[in-house]
């Protein structure tokens, strides 16, 4: 059986990344994929090894820097990983890799460390001062609506998710994945 593992990126050593460390040491085999790494050397050798794949945003010049601000971009470079090769896929997110595109017989198991904050319940908290003025949150308001509206749809995609806590659990799969979103088009849970 061939496994994939992919991570959103790589960009400082944090709780998910000690998680997906952990993964890749359960599955050695497994090849890492990633949207982008910029992983500082003296933190890359806690991971087991190295990834085998970005999407196309690794090309971009100070993407470790820029990323927060390229959030429209995200689910094109999730979709563009081409991973039809393997069997097993693992996604570790906290925000787009849930959405891989897959084909019929491979199986996608999703660990969730949260669904995406900064599009649900947090959305104030994170954009506030990104987003002043009137037309930058008219701007911001029409990006996060088709954001919102992509993750419900991506939210469908893997065939299992493992919350990773029972309080994560509890909160946002109290019964299945897509009943922790505010439906896009009513905007209601």
């Amino acid at each position: 059986m061939k496994i994939a593992i992919v991570h959103e990126w790589l960009v400082t050593w944090a709780g998910s990344e000690r998680v997906l460390a952990e993964i890749m040491t359960l599955y050695p085999e497994a090849d890492l994929y990633v949207l982008f790494d910029r992983l500082p050397s003296d933190k890359r050798s806690a991971l087991p090894r190295n990834p085998v794949g970005e999407s196309f945003l690794g090309k971009w010049p100070k993407i470790d820097r820029l990323y927060r601000n390229l959030l429209p971009l995200m689910p094109a470079a999730v979709e563009s990983l081409n991973l039809k090769d393997y069997d097993l896929v693992l996604t570790s997110s906290h925000a787009v890799v849930k959405g891989l595109l897959l084909h019929s017989g491979q199986l996608h198991l999703c660990y969730c460390h949260t669904p995406p904050r900064y599009l649900w319940d947090m959305t104030e908290a994170y954009f506030s001062r990104s987003f002043s003025g009137r037309l930058k949150r008219a701007a911001a308001s029409l990006f996060l609506t088709r954001l919102r509206q992509w993750d419900y749809r991506a939210g469908q995609r893997p065939d299992a998710f493992i919350a990773n806590s029972e309080f994560c659990r509890q909160k946002n799969f109290p019964d299945l994945w897509p009943s922790l979103y505010r439906h896009p088009s009513t905007g209601r849970y």
